[in-house]
């Protein structure tokens, strides 16, 4: 009877030290996960029609970068913010991707071959021919990685 009670209070030790472990490494991990890294929920950016606003409401902060739209995926170095950055209202736009073009000369991970070119087979040698493969396709009226 003495076992079973002193197994019982064992299990019982280990189970109570097990779930206040628990709690501490989610009371660490939460608020990472969620980006609290001192950005607020409301991003603001000046542009061409004055200032823009990106509102994350469940209220985490819009530049997460603990969340995986930040992180990269796979081995192609593009992660989600690569696409959608919160300077342009998490969206893309042909003016911001000509800037990143012209800033980046054709480098700006937007702008691997395997998804964001005419082909994958492109020939990105050069600015120049870099260029000819981010071209619009004029058959489409958008960019050829529709």
């Amino acid at each position: 009877m003495r076992v079973m009670r002193a197994e019982k209070s064992a299990v019982r030790r280990v189970a109570a030290i097990g779930l206040v472990l628990a709690a501490m490494g989610a009371m660490i991990l939460i608020p990472r996960a969620r980006g609290e890294d001192g950005n607020g929920p409301v991003f603001s950016v000046r542009n061409e029609s004055g200032r823009a606003r990106t509102i994350n409401v469940a209220g985490f902060p819009v530049f997460a970068t603990c969340n995986p739209f930040f992180l990269a995926l796979g081995t192609n170095g593009r992660s989600c913010v690569n696409c959608h950055r919160p300077e342009n209202n998490m969206t893309v736009t042909p003016a911001s991707l000509q800037e990143r073009f012209e800033e980046t000369g054709g480098t700006d991970p937007i702008f691997r071959t395997n998804d964001g070119s005419n082909s994958p087979l492109a020939d990105v040698s050069t600015v120049a021919a870099e260029s000819v493969q981010h071209a619009p396709d004029p058959d489409r009226g958008r960019g050829g990685d529709q």
